[in-house]
């Protein structure tokens, strides 16, 4: 009876190792198909003790679609049979952005469950990858939010708090907003234990082309710091340096000063042929923070130097007539040609779904400029 016993259990282990490949492809469908709103296919897998790898996968839902070339993923046994991914390495990785609000609520849904799921205790986690993405291709179809095409690869470590180290990035080529902007051979080179450079050899906002700009970034914690980056595109003198705080997925800032920072460049991209001209360095402060949309925009600009504004062409502010009555609209036509400022203020901020701009302005020989502009129901909500 004993070796009946033991005959049948040598004859199940094997029937469990000649269909392990079929039972992980099986399980792995199963699991992936309820985390996606439609199904998920994988061709090929094969799971050895502490290995795991996957040929040609697809899934599909209605916030995006994932193609994997080739996956292989490493196991750790950090207690008996609780297996975690330690390593994973993916190539050949295509994703089509389809609804930003679907995505972000997925992003925001899977992010808190790897934070608490992977600490029992619920203090901070041990949750530890290291994730290697090689030939990744990114595309929206959802232009109202994101106009976005790149290809990229990165190798990082990632926790439950999110990016924790960066060993490699690079960008072959992306392109927004139907190619208004474009850049090509970016790279992010790890010069020591905290401090990175970012080098971007082409970038191309409309027509105005930016080469080898190179960015140092430190990064420490949640946080990344932009030192102080000089170019012309940004002034003769300019430089932009600033923060960026991750400590929160729902709410991520980006914190910027401004030095000497000519507008003139940035008016070119609204306007090529300069039919609007914005003349003078600002200094200031922007702040921008981003989760399922636009949380907040502050900004507060000024000159202390003078400078000139002049409108050319009254067609290119008529957008203004649905947010200025006639008269308030017509003083900006008159008020801003051929003006000469020794002093100018910009302020820019966000209430609920509006933008609230205020352009204030003052000469010794042609008077001030004070005019509050509300785009309502810029960012969706509002009637």
């Amino acid at each position: 009876m004993f070796k009946k016993i033991i005959f049948i259990f040598i004859i199940l282990i094997i029937i469990l190792l000649s269909s392990r490949n079929h039972l992980l492809k099986l399980g792995l469908s199963r699991y992936l198909s309820s985390e996606f709103d439609g199904a998920c296919e994988i061709e090929r897998t094969a799971l050895s003790l502490r290995n795991i790898s996957l040929t040609n996968l697809r899934c599909s839902d209605t916030a995006l679609d994932i193609g994997l070339g080739k996956a292989a993923i490493k196991l750790e046994f950090t207690r008996p049979f609780a297996p975690v991914a330690s390593e994973m390495h993916l190539k050949d990785v295509s994703i089509t952005l389809k609804n930003f609000e679907r995505l972000a609520a997925k992003f925001m849904d899977i992010s808190k469950r790897v934070s608490k799921d992977s600490s029992p205790s619920g203090s901070k986690s041990r949750f530890s990858l290291l994730l290697d993405l090689d030939a990744v291709s990114v595309e929206s179809l959802d232009a109202d939010k994101l106009d976005l095409k790149a290809n990229f690869s990165f190798k990082g470590v990632l926790d439950a708090e999110g990016i924790s180290a960066i060993k490699d990035m690079s960008i072959s080529q992306c392109e927004v907003g139907g190619g208004v902007v474009k850049i090509k051979g970016l790279s992010l080179n790890k010069e020591n234990e905290n401090i990175y450079i970012l080098n971007i050899p082409y970038l191309k906002i409309k027509e105005d082309i930016i080469s080898d700009l190179t960015i140092p970034i430190v990064a420490a914690g949640n946080k990344i710091t932009i030192q102080k980056t000089e170019n012309s595109f940004f002034g003769q003198e300019g430089y932009v340096q600033g923060e960026v705080d991750l400590s929160r997925y729902q709410n991520i800032c980006l914190d910027f000063e401004l030095s000497d920072f000519s507008f003139s460049p940035a008016v070119r991209v609204v306007r090529p042929d300069e039919d609007i001209v914005l003349g003078g360095l600002f200094g200031g402060k922007i702040k921008l923070c981003f989760g399922a949309g636009v949380n907040d925009i502050n900004a507060n600009l000024y000159n202390n130097a003078g400078g000139t504004l002049n409108i050319k062409k009254e067609a290119d502010l008529a957008f203004l007539k649905k947010y200025l009555d006639k008269s308030s609209y017509d003083a900006v036509i008159d008020n801003f040609k051929n003006y000469k400022y020794n002093e100018g203020k910009i302020l820019i901020n966000k209430t609920e779904s509006s933008l609230e701009t205020t352009l204030y302005f003052d000469s010794e020989t042609m008077g001030k400029r004070d005019i509050t502009i509300n785009f309502h129901n810029v960012f969706g909500g509002g009637q």
